[in-house]
């Protein structure tokens, strides 16, 4: 009898968890996002061919990011999920306005069973530029 009674609490105890987690997690996947920044500290423009992937809508408008400034980019998050998301620029001198190499940058966001949060960011490129990269910011020297 006593065996039935606490088989009984522990089923009525995983129903609780599941009803309370779940609602947590909903709450979770639908307010959250991550910021991420491109910092442009060369002599170069930095122009968008392309931007794709799980960007807060509204998705980002094709953009220069000129010598001394920044950009930033937002992507969603998803619990327990991989989100990335990309942007392309061509690497352009001045005053000729020549491109001279390009660049690719992966934005990505995996948030843990325990709702942490793991940003990182990803850099290809060819031309006269030496990225830096953290979690959450690139720098383009």
């Amino acid at each position: 009898m006593e065996l039935g009674i606490i088989l009984v609490l522990f089923i009525l105890l995983v129903i609780i968890a599941q009803i309370f987690c779940s609602s947590e997690r909903d709450n979770y996947e639908s307010s959250n996002a991550r910021d991420f920044i491109v910092f442009n500290q060369t002599n170069f423009n930095l122009t968008t061919t392309k931007l794709d992937g799980e960007f807060e809508s509204p998705v980002p408008r094709p953009h220069t990011i000129y010598p001394g400034h920044g950009y930033s980019f937002t992507v969603v998050t998803k619990y327990l999920q991989h989100s990335n998301a990309s942007a392309y620029y061509n690497i352009i001198s001045l005053p000729d306005v020549l491109i001279v190499g390009a660049i690719h940058i992966t934005f990505k966001e995996y948030t843990d069973p325990v709702g942490r949060s793991n940003p990182s960011t990803s850099v290809n490129f060819y031309g006269p530029i030496n990225p830096e990269n953290g979690d959450t910011w690139v720098t383009i020297r």
